[in-house]
């Protein structure tokens, strides 16, 4: 096989035969679901470090 140095390839392969990492990535992705949700909706409201109090 060859070689790569494309990291998501890397992260790929390790990540299909690690159920700890596996869980861990879920975890980080769902995370940042939620701070872009909580950013967005504070966008939308109007609220700022000025505003939240």
């Amino acid at each position: 096989m060859a070689k790569t140095s494309d990291a998501l390839k890397i992260i790929e392969k390790i990540n299909r035969t690690d159920p700890d990492l596996q869980g861990m990535v879920a975890l980080a992705f769902i995370n940042a679901k939620v701070a872009q949700l909580n950013l967005r909706s504070k966008d939308q409201g109007g609220i700022n470090a000025a505003t939240a109090g």
